[in-house]
């Protein structure tokens, strides 16, 4: 049986009367705990994301004379085949780093489709 968010967070609200079975209150805490994985900041060397993921990321880079970013949250990927993290805004910008990532959050029910 599949649950929706709504019914999902009908059961885990403290503030909620909302009558449930043990089997619904285990699903939708298996729902929780696969958001806040997908949620969660991931060192970069600990892991990369997958080849053509775009992602969050924690940057730092010279975006140019003049300008630069430093521990800002920008889209980026990367490169396996060249070892290098690739800032999407601005793909021509070398030696960028990249602390920490997440996944994207996935778009609204209906969007985009």
């Amino acid at each position: 049986m599949k649950m929706s968010i709504e019914r999902a967070l009908d059961i885990l609200d403290p503030a909620s009367v909302a009558e449930h079975s043990p089997e619904e209150w285990v699903q939708a805490h298996r729902m929780a705990c696969q958001a806040l994985a997908l949620l969660r900041w991931i060192p970069a060397a600990e892991r990369k994301p997958e080849e053509d993921e775009l992602v969050l990321g924690v940057v730092s880079a010279e975006l140019g004379p003049h300008a630069w970013i430093t521990d800002g949250i920008a889209i980026v990927e990367y490169d396996e085949t060249v070892d290098q993290w690739l800032l999407e805004a601005w793909p021509e910008v070398e030696d960028v780093e990249v602390s920490h990532w997440m996944r994207l959050p996935m778009l609204p029910e209906g969007v985009g489709t």
